[in-house]
């Protein structure tokens, strides 16, 4: 089992944080928007041992080898602190594992029950030795309209106080206001959302636009308050992967306005702000669109992605070759090539994988500025 997210155009050209740990099979939320469901293979809860295993493997692995690693993310496809969590705690495990081993790490939930005491002692613990960054998931401002898109999951009133307990004991935390959905939130309530994550300490927030069928457009249209946005034609998601080929997003006009507006408010309140699967490196004001730079960076590396092809890009109007960003990251942070030889194969083949797939990107310029609208030759975007 692949210890890597599977390769496509836009993971593999935009995200840093390919690494994933799946704790469970499946996840008990099915939120309406859950993006994870066109890609699991099961709808069914259970412990995903042979998955944790092999994470533990690999991690043993680097340990042996002194290697630093990109940070892991738990969890992609599934909550890792859903209700079977408090039975099971495979989660718990896992940060046991990464504490032991010094392993960096994301948490990426929508969930509070990482503030339960046997979880809390272990993330403040990783947190403490720059090994973690908390991400957890706020949709809307609106506790009415989170209990209609994610029915099963805590409203963001809780998710709030659990932010609140974490940051009080210095543990960063990244909100990921996605995804974000027409009609779901009004610029006042938005607002009022953003003054609370500054007052709570929250440092960055990262926004993605919902990508959805058909289907769920009508409905979203149905028990939204009516936006003009539901009646345009919306994009499609695709570029040549089968999986993406159903799915559409808001227009990019659209994107576009709504990113700037959250983003001028992000620095109204001194918050850092990134988007996620977007390409808009020009709205960005963060280190690092996960976040990642929030832990401490002795502790990790990364891969080259289209954001170091786009600070070339834009010092040269020229969109570079994979081979040119590998010349100006020379150092230790980055690992790609030859540098890969050296890690574990659970992790290498997959990683190979996307660089391959990256380096294919940047020679296919329309390709390229679809993914990631900020590399526009016109410099409109």
């Amino acid at each position: 089992m692949s210890l890597t997210v599977n390769v496509s155009s836009y993971i593999s050209s935009l995200c840093y944080s390919v690494l994933r740990v799946e704790p469970y099979t499946s996840c008990s939320y099915s939120c309406m928007y859950c993006y994870a469901k066109w890609y699991r293979n099961t709808d069914i809860v259970k412990p995903n041992y042979d998955f944790i295993s092999g994470f533990k493997e690999c991690v043993l692995k680097l340990r042996e080898l002194k290697l630093k690693t990109i940070p892991f993310r738990m969890a992609t496809l599934v909550d890792p602190f859903q209700p079977i969590e408090d039975k099971y705690r495979v989660s718990r495990y896992v940060l046991k594992i990464c504490l032991e081993n010094s392993i960096p790490l994301i948490l990426n939930t929508k969930s509070i029950a990482y503030t339960w005491k046997a979880w809390f002692k272990l993330i403040s613990e990783l947190s403490s030795k720059g090994l973690l960054l908390l991400q957890v998931t706020i949709v809307t401002p609106s506790d009415k309209i989170s209990r209609i898109v994610e029915p099963n999951t805590p409203t963001t009133s809780e998710r709030l106080k659990a932010i609140e307990k974490t940051l009080s004991e210095n543990i960063p935390v990244v909100v990921r206001y996605q995804p974000l959905i027409p009609g779901a939130s009004d610029i006042d309530s938005v607002r009022d959302l953003f003054s609370q994550f500054k007052a709570l300490g929250v440092k960055q927030v990262i926004v993605e636009s919902i990508r959805c069928l058909e289907d769920d457009i009508l409905f979203l249209k149905g028990v939204l308050e009516s936006r003009d946005v539901y009646d345009s034609v919306w994009e499609s998601y695709a570029l040549e992967d089968r999986v993406e080929s159903r799915l559409r997003r808001p227009p990019l006009k659209w994107r576009l306005e709504i990113f700037k507006t959250i983003r001028d408010l992000a620095e109204r309140f001194n918050i850092d702000f990134a988007t996620c699967k977007e390409g808009l490196f020009n709205l960005h004001t963060a280190k690092n669109c996960c976040g990642i730079h929030l832990m401490d960076e002795e502790k990790y590396v990364l891969r080259p992605t289209l954001y170091e092809a786009w600070i070339i890009y834009r010092k040269t109007g020229k969109l570079p070759y994979y081979d040119e960003i590998i010349s100006k990251h020379e150092g230790e942070k980055y690992i790609y090539g030859e540098k890969l030889k050296a890690y574990p194969r659970a992790l290498r083949r997959g990683l190979k994988a996307h660089e391959k797939k990256l380096a294919k990107i940047l020679i296919d310029e329309k390709t390229a500025r679809h993914i990631a609208p900020s590399l526009s030759l016109r410099g409109s975007i």
